[in-house]
């Protein structure tokens, strides 16, 4: 007995002496909704829906201090879906982020692994939605006809594998920014990329510009260079975002093509009420001239409290010419394509309005 209490209060110490020498938490988002959606033709669906305001996930961050302002960190996060407790992506468990950090106060960050890109922090910061619900400008991009950007087959607006980034430290006087090198892997096509991305933020002025570059198959490139600004007036932020995209391979034709996104709107606190509003414009080039949308969107958030947040947003996308973007996923949307003669083939979106609406409720731990 004697010798099993020993034990025991053995492992204690030692457990205490790890925490005190690195820090560990556990964090996460719950957000879910109802949500309605009208695809043109396809109909109507009324639903579960979920991530607007947050992505929901659960994570495991950490930070080790090895002296000399140097630190050690880790962060891994898991994404999933509250309304049926699956996980967001079927293909791997940390999908939202798995890296490991060399930190320094003075030099920055070393950063590895599966990781945001740099084009991502750019479109959703500079959108008064964030980047997610029947409101994103990101529903502009891929949302829709287009299962990738511009039926290029690259993979790495959101996100990146086998990535090795560099973060500027937090002590220049406002100016912020990183690169970020992602390897293929043998993976297929799309995957391999380099990115850029350089701001400013001080005071009520935040402002910033990034460049992506994708390889795809046989030489064959995506690109996509996006500037963003956010100015504060009182509580109020107004924001704008022009955006450029551009690939040499649509589909399975090899001329270059592209699309010219911008986006104008803001935020506007009301004691506990928040309203986002934002007005956006897609219009294509090259084998996708025609390609027309607008995007209307109105939503409201509620705070209960720091961690509580009731929210609603309505959005309408009109698309004309070869457009097909949608606010959701329901009812489904077939994809279009392009043959490698140049005939596109158009789907059942294409022309259609789409509307979508949503009411939530969100809560951080």
């Amino acid at each position: 007995m004697q010798t099993r209490r020993f034990c025991v209060f053995s492992a204690a110490l030692l457990f205490c002496g790890a925490v005190q020498a690195q820090t560990v938490q556990l964090f996460g988002i719950v957000d879910v909704n109802v949500r309605s959606v009208h695809n043109g033709n396809a109909g109507t669906a009324i639903g579960m829906g979920d991530g607007t305001l947050n992505a929901s996930r659960i994570g495991f961050r950490g930070l080790e201090d090895l002296g000399g302002g140097l630190k050690a960190g880790f962060w891994l996060e898991n994404g999933f879906k509250p309304e049926n407790g699956a996980q967001s992506s079927s293909t791997s468990f940390f999908n939202r982020r798995s890296t490991v950090s060399l930190i320094s106060d003075r030099y920055g960050e070393l950063r590895l692994g599966h990781d945001n890109a740099p084009a991502y922090f750019n479109l959703i910061t500079f959108d008064p939605f964030g980047g997610g619900g029947v409101a994103s400008f990101i529903n502009l991009f891929t949302a829709g006809a287009f299962s990738t950007p511009l039926m290029s087959g690259a993979a790495t607006i959101s996100r990146t594998d086998n990535s090795v980034g560099y973060f500027l430290p937090d002590n220049l006087g406002g100016v912020y920014g990183q690169a970020q090198y992602s390897f293929n892997n043998d993976a297929a096509y799309g995957n391999k990329q380099l990115g850029a991305r350089l701001g400013y933020a001080s005071g009520p002025l935040n402002v910033a510009a990034v460049v992506n570059s994708t390889q795809l198959a046989h030489n064959y490139d995506f690109n996509l260079y996006d500037i963003g600004f956010a100015y504060a007036i009182s509580r109020a932020r107004l924001m704008a975002q022009y955006s450029y995209m551009t690939t040499t391979l649509t589909g399975n034709y090899a001329q270059r093509s592209g699309q010219l996104t911008f986006l104008v709107g803001a935020t506007i606190p009301i004691d506990l009420y928040q309203i986002n509003v934002a007005y956006s414009n897609a219009r294509g080039t090259g084998a996708l001239d025609g390609l027309k949308a607008d995007q209307y969107a109105l939503g409201g958030i509620y705070n209960l409290s720091k961690r509580t947040a009731l929210y609603t947003a309505v959005s309408a996308i009109k698309n004309r010419g070869k457009s097909g973007y949608i606010t959701g996923p329901l009812p489904a949307v077939t994809a279009s394509t392009m043959s490698s003669s140049g005939v596109f083939q158009a789907s059942n979106m294409t022309g259609k309005s789409s509307v979508g609406m949503e009411l939530g409720l969100r809560h951080l731990f």
